[in-house]
């Protein structure tokens, strides 16, 4: 005799499917893990071949970054034209120079200062 309130008990039917579903997202999941780790995709392109074809093309220059070993680097101004000034609250967006320092890359191998 069935309780008042009691939920019917489920098919074999409905059962196996609620397995299979709950299967079938941890299969996604797993999935998810396995493409974002690399497992499925060996052949893609990674920061450590990017830079070993850089040690290809130019050589090993050792005592330096892999990816910045000839010491080339960049330095500028940045003059804004106010464009910017609907975006950002910043100072560096309002029109006109800034007397701040002047945009620097890094030091190159035989500069004793940053370079301008």
């Amino acid at each position: 005799m069935k309780n008042a309130g009691e939920p019917e008990p489920l098919s074999l039917g409905i059962a196996v499917l609620r397995i299979a579903m709950i299967g079938v997202v941890l299969m996604a999941i797993a999935g998810g893990f396995a493409y974002l780790g690399g497992w499925l995709t060996p052949g893609d392109l990674t920061p450590a071949r990017f830079v070993d074809a850089f040690e290809q093309a130019n050589g090993v220059h050792a005592g330096f970054r892999r990816n910045h070993a000839k010491g080339l680097g960049v330095s500028g101004f940045f003059e804004s034209n106010g464009n910017g000034v609907r975006f950002s609250k910043a100072v560096v967006f309002r029109p006109g120079p800034r007397t701040t320092p002047p945009s620097r890359g890094r030091r190159t191998e035989n500069a004793s200062s940053w370079e301008r």
